[in-house]
């Protein structure tokens, strides 16, 4: 990069799964970081081989009573950077799909209000299943999903939280996929966040890419 910052922290955690294939790996916390750092980034790329799927239950009453706040500016320069990247590779910008915007809302929301950092939802459907009921298969020929995930401090920049996707495979395989049409992105600041996070004030950011022809 050619910037002057600390360098990016990264924690990984890599789950790829095409039909019944599957790999994880549990995310390990690290030091509190600089404000410039991002310290957790994690990937998943799905294809079902059903179109089945069960509705996601939301987190309780309890859990909501954080408070999380919605970084739509984040959000936005997120799509921008992501795309900027795609172009500079001479891939097609992805168009923003409610359906997957939505997915990845709820999803970030879930992982700041139940304190966890992971591709299942909060009560431990795996993301094959929760996916669909937001960005359902229908009557597609073709359809496939991929999530990125991220957390770090709330001044975590686009550029930081891209060009750290960037520097790992899984990840940039995400951005750059040339078979995606569609994302959605979704990002919470979240005050002394709970459970993994440790009580750090911290970013969440979900990018959800999509294919359905």
């Amino acid at each position: 990069m050619a910037r002057t910052v600390t360098p990016l922290l990264l924690a990984l955690l890599m789950l790829s799964l095409r039909t019944s294939d599957a790999l994880a790996a549990s995310p390990v916390p690290l030091p509190v970081p600089s404000a410039t750092q991002v310290i957790g980034v994690v990937t998943s790329v799905v294809t079902p081989s059903s179109p089945s799927a069960s509705q996601p239950s939301a987190p309780s009453a309890g859990r909501r009573s954080l408070q999380i706040s919605r970084a739509s500016d984040l959000e936005a320069g997120f799509l921008i950077r992501i795309n900027a990247v795609r172009r500079r590779f001479q891939l097609r910008p992805l168009v923003q799909s409610a359906q997957l915007r939505r997915a990845a809302v709820a999803h970030v929301d879930a992982l700041a209000t139940d304190g966890y950092f992971s591709h299942e939802w909060w009560n431990g459907a795996p993301f094959r299943r929760w996916i669909q009921t937001f960005y359902p298969v229908g009557r597609a020929a073709y359809w496939s999903t991929g999530e990125n995930l991220l957390w770090g401090t709330q001044a975590v920049t686009p550029g930081d939280a891209v060009d750290a996707w960037l520097a790992s495979p899984e990840h940039r395989r995400n951005l750059l996929d040339a078979t995606w049409r569609q994302i959605g992105i979704g990002i919470v600041r979240v005050g002394a966040a709970p459970g993994f996070y440790k009580g750090q004030d911290v970013a969440i950011a979900a990018t959800e890419f999509g294919v359905r022809r």
